[in-house]
């Protein structure tokens, strides 16, 4: 009885260690599995952000740009103060330089005007010759055709010599004093006579013409180079002019407002230097109408679009202002893109900074994913999703590989297609995972 008992009591022990070790151990097993946070898919809508900093400004605003280079000597005005038109801005230090290169520059094409102008006297007399030398071979053709001068003359003189002693054999032919042969041969040298006058006149004419032709295409290349030369001489002066007034400009070396408005320089100091090619500041004519400039790149501008809304936080206004986009245009030269905004404000906003925010919601997806649960390797875009399992009435839990198609992903979310099922997305572990392993989880908050 005591042996019995004594045995029943071990074995209970033994039992109870067992069952207390396969607990802790169990335990300690779940504990060392990876702990994964999941959450329910869902359905909606993408919001595309596009965000950067500009500076408000009237919408009708003209740039500055100053006449000369050099150094500010003098500024006459200040940030977001009215000038009227005329009202001078700043006083210019020229630099030296440039001007020595104008003086230089000016001397060079009078100079070249000059060669120009006894080029031109040249090619007027040239023609002038060429035209008398034509009037004088007119006068010939005109002298050939009258038939009364030179060699033409003593041609017809045999003609008509030749004529009369015909009708001299003809009348002693006519009487039996003369043969018919005489009279015969009388008249093959008449025809054989103005057949050389015929034979002269033409070759007299075809002459005369080339030479006319010769001089016509000699004169059409002396007016080509007339006109080519008076066009060259008109551009000359035209450079020296604008060189004039260049040198002009540096002597009066103020800038004035072309318009009356709001001035901003751009951050111009005095002892800053300026120049011709860029603006130094603009004018604004005061409105309830401003603008604001944003350059994006390319993967930024598919993001928006002219309906897309923008929403606009100023320094200077505690309210948010909404804003509209007037034009998306591309930058010449480069793969940017500026993105003009126009605002309609009774406040005063020229000059203040601005935060800018676009918003652009996408069509409705079916399947909506938080962006940390997508991964990605060498097979494409996946994802991870929980599996549940009964085992000896216990729930067990392992996560399954799903390869999906990513179809578009904003800041939080991604849409993507290739999950037959909602089932609980993985979106954050403390340990790898891979296809098939046991976890814990917790359900995000």
């Amino acid at each position: 009885m005591d042996k019995t008992k004594k045995l029943t009591i071990s074995l209970s022990i033994f039992f109870f260690v067992a069952l207390i070790l396969t607990f802790f151990s169990n335990t300690i097993y779940n504990y060392n599995l990876p702990l994964v946070t999941v959450i329910m898919p869902g359905k909606g809508k993408l919001v595309h952000r596009v965000t950067g900093n500009s500076e408000i400004s009237y919408e009708d605003s003209y740039k500055i740009y100053s006449h000369i280079e050099g150094r500010a000597a003098e500024i006459y005005v200040s940030r977001n103060q009215f000038v009227n038109k005329g009202e001078p801005i700043m006083k210019i230090i020229p630099d030296e330089s440039k001007v020595n290169n104008l003086e230089q520059d000016i001397m060079r094409k009078e100079n070249e005007i000059f060669l120009a102008n006894l080029k031109l006297d040249r090619l007027y007399e040239d023609d002038k010759k060429h035209i008398e030398e034509m009037e004088a071979l007119n006068s010939k053709m005109g002298e050939l055709n009258l038939q009364t001068k030179g060699e033409a003359k003593l041609h017809k003189d045999k003609m008509e010599n030749a004529e009369e002693e015909y009708e001299k054999i003809k009348k002693l032919y006519e009487i039996g004093a003369e043969p018919h042969s005489k009279l015969l041969a009388q008249k093959n040298l008449i025809e054989a006579l103005k057949t050389e006058y015929a034979i002269y006149i033409e070759r007299e004419m075809l002459s005369i013409n080339e030479a006319l032709d010769n001089l016509g295409l000699k004169r059409k290349d002396i007016l080509l180079l007339i006109k080519e030369a008076e066009l060259s001489l008109n551009v000359a002066k035209l450079e020296l002019e604008s060189l004039k007034k260049d040198m002009s400009n540096y002597k009066d070396n103020v800038i004035y407002a072309d318009y009356s408005g709001i001035i901003n320089l751009s951050k111009l100091e005095k002892g800053g230097m300026v120049s011709v090619a860029f603006a130094i500041g603009e004018i604004g004519i005061i409105s309830d109408n401003y603008v604001c400039e944003l350059n994006i790149g390319r993967k930024e501008r598919e993001k928006i679009n002219q309906e897309s809304i923008v929403k606009i936080r100023s320094i200077g206004v505690s309210s948010e202002i909404k804003g509209e986009i007037l034009s998306i245009d591309k930058i010449d030269g480069t793969d940017m893109f500026e993105v003009r905004i126009g605002i309609v404000s009774e406040q005063k906003l020229s000059g203040q900074s601005c935060k800018i925010t676009i918003e652009n919601s996408s069509e409705i997806y079916d399947i909506l994913v938080d962006n940390s649960s997508v991964k990605k390797d060498s097979n494409g875009h996946y994802i991870f999703v929980l599996k549940e399992e009964i085992d000896s009435l216990k729930k067990k839990y392992t996560v399954k590989r799903v390869d999906i198609e990513l179809l578009d992903s904003d800041e939080k979310y991604s849409a993507i297609e290739g999950l037959q099922f909602l089932e609980p997305v993985v979106v954050r572990y403390n340990k790898d995972i891979y296809n098939g392993n046991r976890v814990r989880y917790e359900e995000k908050q």
